[in-house]
C-alpha cells in the first residue's frame, strides 16, 4: 500500500553555460558507404558516478549524458552543484554507425567508455573527477591524441566468406583492464573481441560464437554450403549485455527465436539456452508469434554481488517484462524467475532496472512521451503495476495571465519559480532591461533576495503599467 503512495517527478538540470561542443573525429577504418547501407536506431542514456551520493566526494551530483546518432556520439558531463567548463564533446566515428548502448566504467582513477561501431571497437579513457578541480569536466582536455591511441581501438576483421552486418553490441571492462566486446551479427553468431589492458603490449583476439545442435553440425559437415543455403537467422541476437559471475564474464543475448542464451567468455561456449515462451501464461500465448517493431531487449541491474536480468518481450499484440536472476546449481547455470510485469501495448523507447524497480520510457499512440515505473515483487505476476512519473512540461515562450489574476502576480510567480532562474541571472536581466550596467552597482550582483524581489517588482509593474496605458 505504501508503494502506491510514492510519486516521482522529473528534475531538470539548471541552466548554466551554453553548451560549446568540441568536435573530434575518430578513424575507424570503415567504408564511406557504411552509414547509407545500415540503419541503426538512435539511442541515449546516462551514467551516475559510483560515489555521486557521498557529500565529500568529488563526483557528488555529477553525471554523464550520452546520445548516439548515426556515426556521432555526444557526451556531456553535468553537475547539480557547479557549471563545468569544457563539458561537451562530439565524437565522429568516421563512416561507421555506432551500435547500441555505450558502456561506462570507473577503474583505477579513470572513467572508461567502451564503444562499438559496425566496423570497429574503441576504448575511450578520461580522467576521474577525483583528480580534477570542481569546475573541470572529465572532457575538458579531450583530444584526438589521447582518445585515438592504437592500443585502444580495433578494426573488425571478416570472420567468414558469408556476408553479414552488425546490429547490436555489449561490452565489459575486467578488473585487469581488458575490454571485452560482444557484437551480434545478422547471421545468428556473436563476435567476441578482447582488447588487452591499456598500456600493456598484447594481442587483440576475435572469436565467432555460434550455437548449433548436433544435427545442425552434422548437416553443416556433410552438405556443401551452396546446397544447404545461407546461415539461419532464427537465433539472431537482438540485444546483448555482459557481466561478471563467479570466475568468468558472460554474454547474455535475447534472440529472435525468443530464447535467452548465455555464453562464457573464457571458454567461448554457450552454457545456457532458455525459452522465454515458457514464462508466458498460456492464456497470453502469442502463438509463438511475430516480434513487434521494437524487438526483444535485455538489460541488467547489479546490487552488491546480485545480478538481475530484465527481458522485454515485444510481440505484435502485447508486451511483457520478465525479471530473472542467473544462479549456478549443480555445476550448471539456470534462470530463476523473480517476477513478470505485463506492459502497456505502446512503443517502448528504453527501460532500466534496479533490484527494486523497473523504469520505462514510452511513446503513446498519441505520440506523447511518458515515463512509468513499477515495483518488483518476488514470485508475482503484475498485471497493472505501473505508476506515472510526473514530467516537467516544456516552458512556453509566453506567460499566460489568467483572467482572475493580476499580471504582476503571474509574472512574479513565473520569474521566482524555484529553480527556474538564479539570483545572478535575474540581476543581470534587470541590468539589461534598464540599459545600464550601473543600475544595480549599489547592490552588486549578489544582492539579498528581498532587495532583488523589490527591484523585479518595480520593473514588472513598470512594464505592466506601460502595456495598460
Amino acid at each position: 500500500m505504501a508503494e502506491n503512495c510514492m510519486s516521482f517527478r522529473e528534475v531538470v538540470q539548471k541552466k548554466g553555460f551554453p553548451i560549446r561542443w568540441k568536435e573530434i573525429t575518430v578513424n575507424t577504418g570503415g567504408s564511406g558507404s557504411t552509414i547509407q547501407d545500415l540503419k541503426v536506431p538512435e539511442s541515449a542514456g546516462g551514467y551516475v558516478f559510483r560515489d555521486g551520493n557521498r557529500l565529500q566526494s568529488y563526483a557528488r551530483n555529477r553525471f554523464i549524458y550520452w546520445r548516439v546518432h548515426k556515426d556521432t556520439l555526444e557526451l556531456v558531463e553535468l553537475s547539480l552543484d557547479n557549471d563545468l567548463h569544457g563539458n561537451a564533446i562530439r565524437l565522429h566515428f568516421q563512416d561507421s554507425a555506432i551500435l547500441g548502448d555505450i558502456s561506462i566504467f570507473e577503474s583505477r582513477g579513470e572513467v572508461v567508455f567502451l564503444v562499438a561501431t559496425v566496423s570497429s571497437v574503441h576504448r575511450l579513457v578520461f580522467p576521474h573527477p577525483s583528480s580534477l578541480q570542481h569546475q573541470m569536466s572529465i572532457f575538458t582536455d579531450a583530444s584526438v591524441v589521447n582518445l585515438c591511441e592504437p592500443s585502444d581501438c580495433h578494426s573488425i576483421s571478416p570472420v567468414s566468406n558469408v556476408a553479414y552486418s552488425l546490429h547490436a553490441a555489449g561490452a565489459w571492462l575486467t578488473t585487469e583492464g581488458e575490454a571485452l566486446f560482444a557484437l551480434a551479427t545478422s547471421t545468428g553468431s556473436i563476435l567476441f573481441i578482447k582488447l588487452p589492458p591499456k598500456g600493456i603490449q598484447g594481442i587483440v583476439t576475435q572469436h565467432e560464437l555460434k550455437h548449433a545442435s548436433m544435427m545442425q553440425r552434422l548437416w553443416t559437415g556433410l552438405v556443401p554450403a551452396m546446397i544447404r543455403g545461407g546461415p539461419s537467422e532464427a537465433d539472431m541476437a537482438e540485444s546483448v549485455c555482459l557481466h561478471y559471475l563467479g570466475q568468468d564474464v558472460f554474454i547474455f543475448a535475447i534472440c529472435r527465436d525468443h530464447k535467452l542464451r548465455m555464453w562464457s567468455c573464457k571458454n567461448q561456449e554457450c552454457v545456457l539456452v532458455s525459452d522465454m515462451l515458457d514464462f508466458i501464461p498460456d492464456k497470453l500465448d502469442p502463438l509463438k508469434g511475430t516480434i513487434g517493431a521494437r524487438g526483444h531487449v535485455i538489460r541488467k541491474s547489479v546490487e552488491g554481488n546480485m545480478l538481475h536480468l530484465g527481458v522485454f518481450l515485444n510481440f505484435s499484440d502485447r508486451n511483457q517484462f520478465c525479471i530473472f536472476q542467473p544462479v549456478l546449481a549443480d555445476g550448471r547455470y539456470q534462470l530463476n524467475l523473480i517476477t513478470t510485469v505485463f506492459a502497456p501495448n505502446e512503443d517502448l523507447v528504453e527501460f532500466s532496472l534496479t533490484n527494486t524497480h523497473l523504469w520505462s520510457l514510452w511513446t503513446t499512440s498519441e505520440s506523447e512521451t511518458v515515463v512509468r515505473y513499477a515495483a518488483l515483487d518476488d514470485d508475482n505476476f503484475s498485471y497493472d503495476p505501473w505508476n506515472m512519473v510526473h514530467l516537467q512540461q516544456p516552458e512556453s515562450p509566453e506567460v499566460i495571465v489568467p483572467l482572475h489574476r493580476e499580471p504582476r502576480e503571474t509574472y512574479m510567480d513565473y520569474i521566482f519559480y524555484p529553480g527556474r532562474f538564479t539570483a545572478q541571472t535575474i540581476s543581470k536581466a534587470l541590468n539589461i532591461y534598464r540599459r545600464s550596467l550601473d543600475s544595480l552597482m549599489g547592490h552588486g550582483l549578489h544582492i539579498s533576495s528581498q532587495v532583488l524581489r523589490e527591484e523585479v517588482t518595480a520593473a514588472v509593474e513598470n512594464e505592466v503599467g506601460g502595456c495598460l496605458a
